[in-house]
């Protein structure tokens, strides 16, 4: 869902609605195959609220699933490492630091550096405000990708990938009862 960032060229988006009903569609495939244990990871942040819709209601109609969510791998990248790895925002951004720094290890024939440059809005830090994209920033991005490496990518990669073969581990362990966790 990337209604709020339309004020950019090529912004495509989903609706709301019509992601929920992406999401639910696909539960219930996974479901008809006989596949109840799953695990949704999400790398966007207009997409939180949808999946969140869309799998509490599929967990209500179909109890015998068990459903785990990462809403945000990026929060789960800045809480394992170390406080002072990212310079600027704590790494925050779209296309900011740690998203730049992710595709550098990843990608890097995608990164053109030279055009990077973002913009640290000044919002309030306990109360989120609805915006539209383009009264944060006319760069298209936010935070700053200058200070992406490929090193702050690869241990980001490292320790999100620790972190979900942990929780995927101990989730088997626990033959997915949540009541033990």
């Amino acid at each position: 869902m990337s209604e709020h960032y339309s004020s950019f060229p090529v912004a495509l988006s989903l609706k709301s609605s019509t992601l929920v009903s992406v999401i639910s569609d696909l539960l219930d495939s996974l479901y008809k195959h006989g596949i109840k244990r799953v695990l949704v990871i999400n790398g966007h942040d207009g997409n939180i609220a949808p999946i969140e819709m869309a799998t509490r209601e599929f967990k209500v109609t179909h109890s015998d699933v068990k459903i785990a969510v990462i809403e945000a791998w990026w929060d789960i990248v800045r809480q394992l490492l170390p406080k002072n790895t990212f310079a600027v925002w704590n790494g925050l951004g779209h296309g900011g630091e740690l998203e730049t720094s992710v595709m550098l290890s990843i990608r890097p024939d995608c990164v053109k550096m030279m055009f990077a440059k973002g913009v640290v809005p000044d919002l309030p830090e306990h109360v989120q405000i609805k915006w539209l994209f383009h009264e944060l920033t006319n760069t298209g991005s936010t935070g700053d990708p200058t200070k992406g490496t490929k090193e702050k990518g690869n241990s980001a990669r490292r320790v999100l990938v620790e972190c979900l073969v942990d929780f995927l581990k101990k989730m088997d362990q626990k033959d997915w009862k949540y009541e033990s966790f």
